[in-house]
């Protein structure tokens, strides 16, 4: 059996919808499908989760990001782990992401000419969330 897709899943600590805003605008994602704790059928969920994101799917090109909340009482670590890497085809594009993503957040590595022919940067949001950005192919 063969892999045949791979989905990034970040979750937030009860401030996904507004980072999900801020995706969409900084990065021209689309939401596909969202759900609340509140939407999920049969669920009576506590006061405090009923507004949050228990789902969401946002398409950025051709990849899918999946998004949620933890549940109010199950609060997690934020961006500790995992760096989410996104691969442009247009320099200028990718720099206008990369400065959105930046404000209110922490550049790690500056955009710039890398080693292998490309350009790179690396960041941290304002939500925690660690990305990474490519843009080229590597030098033959």
């Amino acid at each position: 059996m063969a892999v045949c897709q791979l989905n990034p899943y970040i979750h937030f600590n009860g401030n996904a919808a507004e980072a999900i805003r801020h995706y969409e605008k900084v990065l021209g994602a689309k939401v596909e499908r969202s759900m609340t704790y509140g939407e999920l059928p049969g669920n009576k969920p506590q006061p405090d989760n009923a507004s949050r994101i228990l789902h969401c799917e946002l398409r950025l090109g051709a990849c899918t990001l999946m998004v949620s909340d933890a549940p109010a009482e199950h609060v997690g670590v934020v961006g500790s782990n995992v760096e989410v890497n996104l691969g442009y085809d247009d320099e200028a594009e990718m720099r206008r992401a990369f400065e959105g993503l930046a404000k209110e957040g922490k550049t790690v590595v500056a955009l710039h000419d890398a080693f292998w022919g490309g350009k790179f940067g690396m960041l941290v949001d304002r939500y925690g969330i660690h990305w990474m950005f490519n843009f080229g192919q590597p030098s033959k």
